[in-house]
């Protein structure tokens, strides 16, 4: 009973005391969420974050690259899917970096050449121009930005992305060889 008592006495201190914490248990939830609202990270991939504002950039591109397709792929397949293909590249410039991998010109003219997109750009121009200005799709890197009916047919950012997965894939390819070059099987 004396223990009530003592209690009773204190009452207010200890509402306050009481109050106190659960007011700096609240505001402690508060800021983790704050700061859950300002990371601006989609994925974090080894020491390498993915933004948000790059995935939904890709994913952008994604969804209008998709509707020219007749077998649809449901959003969250297609987020996935892009989300992972980041994943991926993001390993293979970290290692590609690591290991002093490039493209080099040379492979990435014959990649360019030999990719039905491209194909079919430099075959629109020629028909929207009527010249033979074109020899093969890679020439198509030296007007896009600077010729008016190209930049119809494909923008410059679409063609440095273009650029960009050409080069990736070459060094995916080279990292892959080099992986699978080093793994033997037991006899």
């Amino acid at each position: 009973m004396a223990a009530l008592e003592k209690i009773r006495k204190r009452s207010v201190f200890l509402m306050i005391v009481v109050g106190g914490a659960l007011a700096a248990f609240v505001l402690g939830d508060l800021f983790k969420l704050d700061s859950l609202f300002r990371d601006s990270s989609a994925a974090k991939v080894d020491n390498t974050t993915i933004r948000i504002q790059e995935f939904q950039n890709r994913f952008n591109l994604a969804q209008e690259q998709e509707k020219n397709q007749q077998n649809k792929t449901e959003s969250a397949d297609l987020q996935q899917q892009v989300l992972g293909q980041m994943a991926f590249e993001t390993i293979v410039d970290e290692e590609s970096e690591e290991n002093g991998v490039e493209a080099g010109t040379e492979l990435l003219t014959a990649m360019i050449n030999q990719d039905q997109r491209a194909s079919a750009w430099a075959q629109q121009y020629v028909q929207a121009t009527g010249q033979q200005t074109i020899q093969a799709p890679s020439d198509l890197d030296k007007i896009v930005g600077k010729d008016e009916v190209i930049n119809q047919i494909v923008s410059k950012d679409e063609w440095e992305a273009f650029k960009d997965e050409m080069e990736h894939n070459i060094r995916a390819q080279k990292i892959m060889m080099l992986v699978g070059g080093a793994i033997m099987p037991n006899d």
